[in-house]
Order: C-alpha cells, then sequence, then structure tokens
C-alpha cells in the first residue's frame, strides 16, 4: 500500500520533530520543513524528506510545496506548527515585532493552506492540522499578543472546516498545554527586544520564567495527541491535549471575566495594585 504524505512545517525541533516521528511509526512518509534545513539534519530514515521552507516568504512555500507534490503526487496530511513567541505587555512590544510574530503564526498558516488547498482539492481528500494553543482560550497578562496570534488560527481554522469540508479535506484544531521545550527559552529571550518599561517590571520576570523549571507535557505526549486525532476515522474539529485541561475550561465557564482575571494575575503573583511612579 502506498504511504500517505504528511507535510510538517516547524520541524526542526520540540514538537515539530516529535510528530515528524510518531507519524513515520503511524506509517506515513513525511517532508519535514523548517527555515533552516540544517535544524532538520537529527530527522533520518527513508520516510523522512527534509526541506527548507520560511514560512514567511511565499515563493519559498510554493516552490516547496511543489515540490513535494512533484516526487510523491499528493499530499494527503498538512501541519501548520512553525510559530514564534512572544512575551511583554500589550503596550511595550514593537509594532514591527508584532508584524513578523503575524507574519509567521497566522499568514504562515495561510501561505501554506493556499499552497496546499489546490492539491487536496484536486484530490477531494485531505487533512489540514493547526496547532494552536490553550492559551487561545486561557490568556495569561505578559502573553497577550501570541495568544491574539492563536485565536486568530482558531477562527480561521472553524472558518476553512466549513468551506472545504466539501471537498472531502478535514481540519483539526490542536491546542497544547505547557510544552517542555527549548520554545519556552526562546519564549522569555523574546523579552530582551523589548522597551521594559519600569511600571510593568512585576509582570517581566514571572512571565519570563513561567514554565522554565520543566513543567508540562513531554513533545513525545503532545505528539501522541496529535497522531491519535490524525489516525482518528473522523478526525475530531478541535482536539485539546491532554485532556485534562478540559477540566480548566469547564471551569472557567462558571467564571465571569474578573474572575478568571484574578486567577491568571495569581498565577503570575501579579499585585492588584502597584504604588505611583516617583516624580509623577
Amino acid at each position: 500500500m502506498t504511504k500517505k504524505i504528511a507535510l510538517v512545517t516547524g520541524a526542526g525541533g520540540g514538537l515539530g520533530s516529535e510528530i515528524t516521528r510518531q507519524l513515520v511509526t503511524a506509517g506515513y512518509a513525511v517532508c519535514a520543513s523548517d527555515i533552516d534545513i540544517e535544524k532538520t539534519a537529527h530527522l533520518e530514515g527513508p520516510d523522512i524528506h527534509t526541506l527548507a521552507i520560511d514560512v514567511t516568504d511565499m515563493d519559498s512555500v510554493e516552490s516547496g510545496v511543489a515540490g513535494v507534490h512533484e516526487v510523491h503526487g499528493r499530499i494527503d496530511l498538512l501541519i501548520n506548527n512553525a510559530a514564534m513567541p512572544q512575551l511583554g505587555a500589550i503596550e511595550c512590544v514593537p509594532i514591527e515585532t508584532l508584524r513578523l510574530l503575524f507574519d509567521i503564526n497566522v499568514i504562515g498558516y495561510g501561505r501554506m493552506l493556499q499552497a496546499v488547498l489546490p492539491i487536496m482539492r484536486a484530490q477531494r481528500s485531505g487533512h489540514v492540522v493547526n496547532v494552536s494553543s490553550t492559551i487561545a482560550r486561557t490568556v495569561l497578562p505578559g502573553f497577550g499578543w501570541y495568544a491574539a496570534t492563536k485565536r486568530a488560527v482558531e477562527g480561521m481554522s472553524d472558518a476553512l472546516r466549513m468551506e472545504v469540508s466539501m471537498f472531502g479535506i478535514d481540519v483539526t484544531i490542536i491546542e497544547p498545554g505547557l510544552i517542555a521545550t527549548p520554545f519556552i527559552a526562546k519564549q522569555s529571550g523574546g523579552l530582551a527586544g523589548i522597551v521594559q518599561l519600569d511600571d510593568y517590571a512585576a509582570l517581566h520576570e514571572p512571565a519570563a520564567a513561567f514554565g522554565m523549571q520543566g513543567e508540562g507535557s513531554t513533545p513525545a505526549e503532545i505528539a501522541a495527541g496529535v497522531i491519535d486525532a490524525v489516525l482518528a476515522s473522523r478526525p475530531p474539529t478541535r482536539c485539546v491535549i491532554p485532556q485534562s485541561m478540559t477540566k480548566r475550561f469547564d471551569a472557567q465557564r462558571e467564571l465571569d471575566d474578573r474572575q478568571v482575571d484574578e486567577i491568571m494575575r495569581g498565577m503570575l503573583g501579579l499585585p492588584a495594585r502597584v504604588g505611583a511612579a516617583p516624580n509623577r
């Protein structure tokens, strides 16, 4: 039997690498892409083909997707996983940084979709998996812009699901909880590029430290949930991983916004009020 063909973005490390490995175990041939092909050098095997795709560059996306299609003749599964983290108060993150953040996390997904969907439509089959985050639903202070990109991915995915179902294409949103990967360190590093206003000093340090002690699920645990969704006879439209996170969402629905705010601020130890700054 001919193996199904999967295309994974952001496969150079962490979750993307683990998804690639587990897809191969599940019987897929995987085209594992990253902006820097050297990051995928550790992914080896006869059913793994590595390639460079810069999701911010439509020429790179179209060339990469066309190459996959030319070699394999089809694309059965697209996993949009490439992402950029960003911490910082809404007021503090530079607009140019936000442009790049949305270009990778949202428009990058769009570029991949616009390159792959014509192939899937012609096949009258396919499966799109868009990796979001539980932070799209439970936003922490200091993570607002990143959460905004993930909420955008979810809104786009919900519309896409209805648009392409008539072509035999499934769409699944994956909402991972905190994952213990190098992505956390990159996230904290993102604070170095913003203006550290003194008034937000109580926010910056705890936000940067969030997840740095190895909390959360392993990439293998999250990837296993992704594989379950991919192999399901009727793929889920939305998948929270780990499933224990659904209890938090259920509890949150019973609270009003200010109650949720208090809980989220408490997770980072933020004060309810701060005193006036000197010389004001």
